[in-house]
């Protein structure tokens, strides 16, 4: 009995680390909350050491209140991208607006969307644009 609890103990600590580790893979650079609850939050990661499949298990994990939109950019961590004085917007049309249109936030590398009718939609902005879904990557 004692042997299990042992053996249960160095499991649970093994998966913390691993789960530390995936979430000091990803630096969160800025975050719009609106009064409807809607989201919009931008991360800053190494695209070069960080696996697609890293990303996206990130991005599901990400807070959604039910019936409302969150939105999640995942920028490369010497792109061009926005910061704290983002988090400003109370409209989350403008801030989308912002994000999709500014000359001063570089392409991010992958999106996520969770709608308010709870499609969840995971792209990968670095294909080639006739190969990935339409309307989450910037230049869509």
């Amino acid at each position: 009995m004692k042997n299990l609890f042992i053996l249960s103990f160095l499991l649970i600590s093994c998966t913390s680390k691993e789960a530390k580790v995936e979430l000091n893979k990803f630096d969160q650079t800025s975050y719009v909350k609106t009064s409807a609850r809607d989201r919009i939050q931008t991360y800053s990661f190494d695209f070069y050491s960080t696996s697609i499949e890293d990303v996206k298990r990130h991005a599901l994990k990400s807070t959604n209140t039910d019936g409302q939109m969150t939105a999640v950019y995942y920028f490369h961590q010497n792109d061009r991208q926005p910061q704290s004085g983002f988090s400003t917007f109370t409209n989350i049309f403008a801030a989308n607006d912002f994000l999709y249109s500014s000359n001063l936030i570089d392409d991010w590398k992958y999106a996520y969307l969770h709608s308010r009718n709870g499609d969840r939609i995971f792209v990968d902005c670095t294909l080639p644009k006739e190969e990935r879904y339409q309307g989450l990557c910037k230049g869509d």
